[in-house]
């Protein structure tokens, strides 16, 4: 009997292990991204089941991905409209330094989720490239790559 017992608390604790690994009733409940949230989420928390973090890391990137074409477009209509605007009494005025820095903030938003084609393209970011959206989206990505093979493997199919 006493084998018993510790056989089923050893499938208890499993089964707790698997649930900080993936939940699918909590996974399907969160389904928007929330910017109070993922201000806090650090991907090493022990306090926030990782499945957690990690959807909130998947719905920031969707929401990244909805918010990129628009602002790309937005500063790219700024910096033609700089540029055609550039004169003043036959004098054209110095916007380089503006349009310089539009554009690469434009370069970084661009390709803000596809971080090897800005390591290729060679665009200019105001930032590092390790401390760019594009690689932090990479990593997170990865992330959720690897708990969405965690999650056909702990899951049984319906």
């Amino acid at each position: 009997m006493e084998n018993f017992r510790d056989v089923i608390s050893k499938i208890e604790k499993f089964l707790g292990i698997c649930y900080q690994v993936y939940d699918s009733d909590g996974w399907n409940n969160i389904k928007t991204y929330n910017p109070n949230i993922i201000k806090d989420i650090k991907i090493d928390d022990k306090e926030k089941p990782l499945w957690f973090r990690v959807r909130h890391i998947r719905l920031f990137i969707d929401y990244i991905n909805t918010l990129k074409d628009p602002a790309v477009k937005s500063i790219t209509d700024k910096i033609a409209e700089i540029k055609k605007n550039c004169e003043y009494g036959g004098f054209m005025l110095p916007i380089s330094p503006i349009t310089n820095i539009l554009q690469k903030y434009c370069n970084e938003l661009e390709n803000s989720t596809d971080y090897e084609k800005m390591t290729i393209s060679g665009t200019g970011t105001m930032v590092s490239y390790i401390n760019t959206l594009a690689y932090k989206l990479k990593m997170g990505g990865i992330l959720v790559e690897h708990i969405s093979e965690l999650k056909i493997f702990l899951m049984p199919a319906d």
